[in-house]
């Protein structure tokens, strides 16, 4: 329901208003994530990763758009294909190494050399 709701907002207030508004609210919840991790606060750490699902949700919404308005007709398809591969790449990519980043550092801290 959120990108339906953040859609009529980006036709609304435009693309740049809204880019920025996804862009703060998901620094808010990788700033949100960092504090749960010093603190090793469990509560913290899943209420940031809703806080970044949702910037991330809004981001999307807002990259469709400008990948509407910058393609043509007949090139639109491709974009929008390779913009969701560029995202569920880098989610992918996220699976793999975090586990492996935390092996090494055991802990919830980037190992230090």
């Amino acid at each position: 329901m959120l990108p339906f709701f953040y859609g009529i907002f980006v036709d609304r207030f435009g693309v740049k208003k809204s880019f920025f508004i996804s862009l703060y609210i998901l620094m808010t919840g990788q700033y949100l994530f960092s504090i749960g991790a010093t603190y090793e606060s469990y509560g913290i750490l899943l209420a940031s990763r809703v806080v970044i699902g949702v910037g991330g949700e809004y981001l999307r919404v807002t990259y469709l758009k400008i990948i509407a308005i910058w393609f043509l007709e007949k090139e639109l398809a491709f974009a929008l294909g390779v913009g969701d591969s560029v995202g569920r790449l880098g989610s992918t990519l996220n699976t793999i190494i975090t586990p492996r980043l935390f092996e090494i550092s055991n802990d919830f801290f980037w190992p230090t050399m």
